[in-house]
């Protein structure tokens, strides 16, 4: 549930949840984070005011090839800024970039 005066980001990632996973330390720039297993998947960057609601979406089909498809959506407290928000989903956004021209 969103927070009032928070402030959302949403990306929609071609990954599961476990391969987020393992790309959340180096994206987040190694900040302490908790995972709630319940649906969604909920984590926790308790000291810094961030959480991410990983939203399992039904997956791709291109021939014979599946894609899953993931949801997050990065709640930022009223401590961040826009210009705080955005470095963070810029790092975030490098880390987690997969293929591509």
């Amino acid at each position: 549930m969103l927070e009032k005066n928070s402030k959302t980001v949403e990306r929609l990632m071609g990954c599961k949840v476990e391969e987020l996973l393992t790309w959340l330390p180096a994206a987040s720039n190694f900040k302490a984070f908790t995972v709630k297993q319940q649906m969604p998947i909920q984590i926790d960057f308790p000291q810094d005011g961030i959480k991410i609601e990983a939203i399992p979406q039904k997956s791709r089909q291109i021939a014979l090839l599946e894609i899953p498809v993931l949801l997050a959506v990065f709640i930022f407290n009223e401590k961040w800024g826009s210009i705080e928000i955005a470095q963070f989903m810029k790092r975030f956004d490098i880390y987690t970039q997969r293929g591509g021209g």
